[in-house]
C-alpha cells in the first residue's frame, strides 16, 4: 500500500517541504511540494506542521493533509490498474491536486519519457549498463534544459541542431544522447499516445566513425613484452593488454576470461562464453577461443587478475609509456580541464586503450583467420538454438583453427585467436 510522509532539508524560515511516496521497501520517489515553512513550524514527529492558531500555518497543513490523501488513494487505484508509478508521475499528480495541472492530461515532458522508458528497461532485466547509458542521458538533458520543461512534442529538427549546437560534450556523446532522446520520445509516442513532433522521425542522429583505429603492432608487442616492469599492478595490466592482443576480446568482457569458462575437446582447451554486448538486432554469437601458442604462453602462470574498466585503461597506458611505445600518431586524446576529445598528433601509448588490443588482433591476423572461418565457428542465431546445439560439434571448427594457430605460433608468425 502506498504511503505519503513530508519532510524538511533545510533549516531556513523558508524551507521548501519535500514529500516521499513509498511504494514497497525499494521503491521510494521524492518531490518538492511547493509548499514553504519556517522550521520553527514544523513538527519533526508527526511530519506536519505544528498545531498553530495561526491562519497561515493551518492552511498549510490542511493542504499538506488533502495532498497526502490525494496521492495515496491515486498510486494505491494505479498500482491496481497495473500503471508505471515514477518521480514524475508523482510530480505531475502533485501539480495536478494544486491545480497546475489537468487530472486527464499525460504527462507529456521529456524527462517522464525518460523515466517511463528507463522503468520498463530495469521491468524487462535489461544490461545495467543499458539503463545506465539511458540514466547518464536524463542527467545531461536535465541540465540542458535548465528552467525550460520540454515537451516530447517539442522535440524536433530545430532543437536537435540546437542541442548539438549548445551541449557542452564532445559531438560523438552529444549525438549519442540525443539519439537517447530521441528513442524515448518515439517510444512515449508509439507506446502511450504522447503528441510529438512530426519531423521526429527525420531527426539524424550521427553514430560517430572513429578515424582512427590504434592498434599495436608485432614489433611493440615485443617491446612490452620485453619492457622491464617491476610493479604488481602494470604486471597484471601488461598481461591483459597482451592477452586482448591475441584474442579481441572486449573490456566487457574481461571477467568471463577465467577458469570457469574453460573447455576441452579433443585435448585442446578453449575459452566459450557468451559475449556482453550483444544488439538485440543481431544474432547471439559465441566466442570460443583455442588456448594455444602465445595465449597458451601468456596463461601458463595463471589468468589476469580482474580489474576495473577505467583502471585498466589506465595502467595499459602506464605499460605502454614504459615500453617506449612513443611514435608520433594521430589520434583523439581526452583533454582533463574540458573533458573533450581533442584531436591531434600525441606520443602513442597515450591514445591507447585496452579496446586497442582489439583492433590489434583483427590488423594483426587478418592474413592468417579469414572472417569466414570465424563467423562459422561463432555464429548463432539464438540462445535457444544455442542451449539445443551439441557443444563437440560446435567446437569441430574452432579445433581446426586452434591447430592452424598453433603452428604459425611455431612458426613465429603472430597474433593468434579466434575472436573477431
Amino acid at each position: 500500500m502506498a504511503t505519503l510522509s513530508y519532510f524538511l532539508r533545510s533549516k531556513s524560515n523558508n524551507a521548501s517541504i519535500y514529500c516521499r511516496l513509498t511504494i514497497d521497501r525499494k521503491t521510494q520517489f521524492e518531490k518538492k511540494t511547493g509548499l514553504t515553512i519556517s522550521r520553527n513550524n514544523w513538527s519533526s514527529k508527526t511530519k506536519l506542521p505544528l498545531q498553530k492558531a495561526d491562519a497561515e500555518i493551518k492552511g498549510i497543513k490542511s493542504k499538506l493533509e488533502g495532498l497526502k490523501v490525494y496521492v495515496q488513494n491515486k498510486a494505491n487505484q494505479s498500482i491496481l490498474n497495473g500503471e508505471l508509478i515514477t518521480s514524475n508521475w508523482l510530480g505531475h499528480s502533485i501539480d495536478v491536486y494544486f491545480g497546475l495541472a489537468s487530472e486527464t492530461g499525460k504527462d507529456d515532458s521529456v524527462l517522464g519519457a525518460f523515466d517511463r522508458y528507463i522503468e520498463k528497461l530495469k521491468q524487462d532485466g535489461k544490461a545495467v549498463n543499458t539503463i545506465k547509458k539511458y540514466q547518464y542521458a536524463r542527467k545531461k538533458f536535465q541540465i540542458f534544459q535548465g528552467q525550460d520543461k520540454y515537451r516530447v512534442k517539442d522535440i524536433d529538427g530545430f532543437f536537435a541542431d540546437r542541442f548539438l549546437n549548445e551541449l557542452n560534450l564532445g559531438k560523438s556523446t552529444a549525438n549519442k544522447i540525443l539519439r537517447n532522446v530521441v528513442t524515448v520520445c518515439k517510444n512515449a509516442r508509439d507506446k502511450y499516445g504522447i503528441e510529438a513532433s512530426k519531423t521526429l522521425n527525420g531527426i539524424e542522429t550521427k553514430r560517430a566513425v572513429k578515424t582512427h583505429k590504434i592498434h599495436l603492432e608485432p614489433k611493440e608487442l615485443l617491446k612490452i613484452e620485453k619492457a622491464h616492469i617491476v610493479s604488481d599492478y602494470l604486471l597484471n595490466a601488461r598481461k591483459w593488454l597482451l592477452l586482448s592482443c591475441e584474442i579481441g576480446i572486449r573490456i566487457s568482457d574481461t571477467d568471463k576470461i577465467n577458469e570457469d569458462n574453460i573447455v576441452e575437446y579433443e585435448g585442446m582447451r578453449f575459452l566459450q562464453f557468451m559475449p556482453t554486448k550483444q544488439r538485440q538486432d543481431r544474432d547471439n554469437i559465441m566466442v570460443t577461443i583455442p588456448i594455444v601458442g602465445k595465449v597458451k604462453e601468456l596463461l601458463s602462470d595463471g589468468f589476469p587478475r580482474p580489474i576495473s574498466h577505467q583502471k585498466l585503461n589506465e595502467y595499459v597506458k602506464k605499460v605502454c609509456e614504459i615500453a617506449e611505445i612513443d611514435e608520433p600518431t594521430k589520434g583523439e586524446k581526452r583533454l582533463v580541464k574540458n573533458g573533450l576529445n581533442v584531436e591531434g598528433t600525441y606520443p602513442k601509448w597515450q591514445l591507447i586503450t585496452f579496446h586497442c588490443g582489439r583492433y590489434s588482433f583483427i590488423t594483426n591476423s587478418k592474413n592468417i583467420i579469414n572472417n569466414q572461418m570465424i563467423r562459422t565457428i561463432t555464429g548463432h542465431k539464438s540462445d535457444r538454438m544455442l542451449e539445443n546445439y551439441q557443444i563437440n560439434e560446435h567446437l569441430k571448427d574452432a579445433k581446426i583453427v586452434g591447430e592452424i594457430l598453433e603452428q604459425k605460433y611455431k612458426e613465429r608468425q603472430a597474433p593468434l585467436a579466434v575472436n573477431e
